[in-house]
């Protein structure tokens, strides 16, 4: 079935597809996140609880943190303090996995230095904020990663696929940044999260907030990267060392998915939403979009389940269906009209030449329309396409080509004398012939 027979049909109505093998989704346009720098009132933010443990907890091994961002200039003009502990909370801040006072374990975080990646962690008082040198405020698209080592606590930061700078984390061997389970604490409400996007405690301008877009950000339990790699170009996909992935493609809502999948999880969010203007909004900017060179194949519109292709559709099943209601048995081959007695209801065909005749029963479809409807028992009805059906020889023997309707046996379809006897009363053409008595052919159902 050709793309074009395809959007007809699928435009406002809910379609399963039987397919002969899964679909493969080559490109997807999303959403993305983008903040406005509110750092106020806990809002303009992502936060992802941590506490009780989540996947999303990291620091008890190595870790990767990376993302897509992308800012304009001029809009994050925090500074940061480098080569110090918690020199980064002044910086605009993307990532918060701080806590307020001293640590049990440790903090880390991800802000921007005059529009460079810096990235701290520290342990008690101990830490160490390394700083970036490539600029990632101009505008467009960046892929950032940072690392941290847990042998010795080194730490590393890439923009799009180069390494830019790697630095002690001097909190010692083997230490364990992570959340502690349980910890106690005056400030529930921020101290147990991940928040992305602002400075978690709303402690004041002098830790500033990110302005900007943010995209496909993953947490990993090892260390992906130790030196220049190529950027991914695509979304990710979730692997065994995936503890959190959040795609932002929600597009509505406030609920932030995790899909990694991890044990333990998800570690999904919640979007804090508000501010002048309110953010973080759903962007349609990713890093991702298709350009005329993309072979974007498939896309679903999750804000409104619009499906689209740019290549043709392939199924098991020859013929196009959708679920109805009956007002007595049926079975896949029969043929089957409109019930009078019935409103919406349908019935075995069951007078020759009858102008009630609507399809038939359907056996193995290839595309099923009406699936959201299922409030009732119902069968499915093919509308057209090729499909087997119950053939009686009364009106003599059928031939391939030959025009099909109803006949006196319930059910069954039979020659036409003609089309003018058939008039308003067609089921469809012959595809194969039945020369004696009862059986099943191959019927290509054009009802009218």
């Amino acid at each position: 079935m050709k793309k074009s027979l395809f959007a007809v049909i699928v435009i406002g109505l809910v379609i399963v597809l039987r397919a002969s093998s899964p679909v493969e989704v080559l490109s997807q346009v999303g959403y993305s996140l983008r903040f406005y720098g509110n750092g106020v009132n806990d809002i303009d933010r992502v936060k992802i609880q941590i506490d009780p443990h989540k996947p999303a907890d990291v620091g008890a091994t190595d870790f990767t943190i990376e993302f897509w961002m992308k800012a304009n200039p001029g809009d994050n003009t925090g500074s940061v303090t480098c080569n110090t502990n918690d020199g980064w909370i002044t910086g605009n801040i993307i990532i918060d996995r701080d806590i307020w006072g001293p640590g049990d374990y440790g903090d880390f975080g991800i802000s921007l230095n005059n529009g460079k990646i810096a990235f701290g962690v520290s342990y008690g008082s101990n830490g160490n904020t390394i700083c970036g040198n490539i600029p990632v405020t101009n505008g467009q698209w960046h892929h950032v990663a940072v690392t941290r080592r847990y042998s010795d606590g080194q730490l590393c930061i890439f923009v799009d696929g180069q390494q830019d700078v790697c630095g002690p984390g001097n909190v010692g061997s083997n230490r364990d940044v992570s959340y502690r389970d349980g910890r106690p604490t005056s400030y529930p409400n921020s101290d147990p999260f991940l928040v992305l996007g602002a400075e978690k405690h709303d402690a004041g301008p002098a830790y500033p907030s990110y302005r900007g877009w943010l995209d496909e950000l993953r947490i990993s339990n090892i260390r992906r990267y130790t030196g220049n790699f190529t950027p991914p170009t695509a979304p990710f996909t979730p692997d065994a060392n995936t503890v959190a992935l959040y795609h932002f493609d929600e597009g509505s809502g406030n609920v932030i998915n995790d899909s990694s999948g991890a044990s333990g999880g998800p570690s999904n969010g919640m979007r804090n939403y508000g501010g002048s203007p309110p953010g973080p909004e759903w962007s349609t900017d990713t890093p991702f979009a298709p350009s005329n060179n993309t072979p974007a194949l498939f896309r679903i519109e999750r804000t409104t389940g619009n499906v689209y292709t740019d290549g043709s559709f392939y199924a098991g099943g020859a013929d196009v269906a959708e679920y109805i209601l009956v007002s007595e048995p049926v079975e896949p081959r029969d043929v089957v009209e409109i019930d009078p007695e019935h409103p919406k209801h349908y019935r075995k065909a069951r007078t020759p030449y009858s102008t009630l005749v609507a399809g038939v029963i359907a056996t193995q479809p290839g595309l099923i329309l009406g699936a959201r409807q299922l409030t009732e028992v119902r069968v499915l009805l093919t509308l057209l396409g090729r499909v087997p059906v119950k053939g009686t020889t009364e009106n003599g023997p059928i031939r391939p080509g030959d025009l099909l309707t109803s006949s006196s046996r319930p059910g069954y379809a039979m020659r036409c004398a003609g089309p003018a006897a058939c008039d308003g009363a067609i089921l469809g053409k012959a595809l194969t012939a039945l020369e004696h008595d009862e059986g099943t052919l191959l019927v290509l159902v054009t009802a009218r």
